[in-house]
């Protein structure tokens, strides 16, 4: 069974310590889920550079609510 884990971006580096924290402990089969709210074009560039990693982008900062209800959508 797959997990999907997912982490609304917001502040760079506290998101890179958190994928890095999840690729070292999370066993098994996951997927990582990032959600862009609005953050910087850093953390933008950065995700794209990522392969394994589904980017969902919102154009600008919505709050953490309305990323939940669009992702439980």
């Amino acid at each position: 069974m797959q997990i999907s884990i997912i982490i609304l971006a917001q502040q760079e580096k506290l998101l890179k310590q958190c994928l890095s924290r999840i690729r070292l402990y999370t066993e098994g089969s996951y997927e990582l889920i990032v959600i862009n709210d609005g953050a910087s074009p850093e953390i933008a560039r950065w995700l794209n550079m990522s392969d394994d990693i589904k980017i969902i982008t919102n154009a600008q900062y919505v709050g953490v609510a309305r990323v939940i209800t669009k992702v439980r959508r």
